[in-house]
């Protein structure tokens, strides 16, 4: 059996409706409308009124009482019945709206700019809020609901199509800055794989071989990867330059060398072109521009990984 209370909801005219509005100037605060009942909450006694008027009723009774003037916050024209509902979910919002129905249905609002200060304290709340418990907790959960969407949707033919053409944006962009010097590929190691790092002057500085650390260590005042050279629709970046006497050096051991002839081939003939003295370093002659005595300290083992490779 359904022990639940039923009410039957009517439909209202204007005419009575403005008689209820009239009766609730007149009335005791939280009083029903249509007994003698007194409330203790405005929530039970709205409630007594939404069990008895039906959704366009209470619309338009709650409207008339609204004590709070609201005007479009765009255009600034005064809103009215249209932009207002008294939480019915078949309306969707609750209160007045924020802008009039003519500019909500434009989209205009959406275009307005924030200030800089509100930008500025938005940004400062977020902050603030993501370091809080409800935060940490927040922004964990959407890592790990992104992470497992993300998995899942670049599996798809669409995801595929959309990932190829942004890894082709992104590598045409990357070519773009190493050619013009504004980006330097990140120091990787692709013949030691280790850690080629120095210090100098109390900073750890990276590069790619301890081949490059130790050159450096004995010739700080030349500049690293400084030099871009076109090839292939290609940008190569020179190891060492020489700007005060125009001499580019070049560190590689023979057998990368024999396998990037035509690289190399390139670089030679730019240095041509533009009268820079092409030097190749490798095993045979590295020694005699490396002066060991310069070579102490933390950049020692630099030095003996690059003795242990000859």
């Amino acid at each position: 059996m359904n022990t639940k209370c039923r009410y039957n909801r009517n439909h209202f005219s204007v005419k009575q409706i403005k008689e209820l509005v009239k009766k609730y100037n007149n009335s005791q605060k939280y009083k029903s409308l249509f007994s003698e009942k007194l409330f203790d909450s405005e929530y039970k006694w709205r409630n007594d009124i939404i069990r008895r008027l039906d959704s366009e009723s209470c619309n338009i009774f709650f409207w008339f009482i609204e004590p709070i003037i609201n005007n479009c916050k765009y255009c600034g024209i005064k809103l009215n019945y249209n932009e207002y509902s008294y939480g019915g979910k078949e309306f969707g919002f609750k209160g007045f709206k924020k802008y009039c129905l003519k500019c909500e249905d434009s989209g205009i609002w959406k275009k307005q700019k924030r200030t800089e200060l509100q930008c500025k304290n938005i940004s400062n709340g977020l902050k603030s809020w993501s370091k809080t418990k409800d935060g940490k907790k927040y922004y964990k959960k959407r890592g790990e609901e992104n992470s497992i969407f993300m998995k899942t949707f670049l599996k798809t033919d669409l995801g595929i199509k959309i990932r190829n053409k942004l890894n082709k944006k992104v590598s045409k962009s990357i070519r773009k800055k190493i050619k013009d010097g504004s980006f330097t590929p990140n120091i990787t190691n692709s013949w030691t794989h280790w850690n080629a790092k120095i210090k100098i002057k109390g900073k750890i500085k990276k590069f790619r071989s301890s081949w490059e650390a130790c050159f450096y260590v004995c010739h700080p005042e030349l500049k690293y990867e400084f030099i871009r050279i076109p090839y292939n629709n290609k940008t190569y970046i020179g190891d060492f330059y020489d700007d005060k006497n125009k001499i580019l050096y070049e560190i590689k051991p023979r057998s990368s060398y024999n396998t990037q002839v035509e690289k190399i081939s390139k670089v030679i003939e730019f240095c041509k072109i533009n009268k820079i003295k092409f030097i190749w370093i490798n095993e045979n002659n590295i020694l005699k521009y490396i002066d060991e005595s310069k070579i102490i300290g933390y950049n020692r083992k630099q030095y003996d990984k690059m003795i242990k490779g000859l």
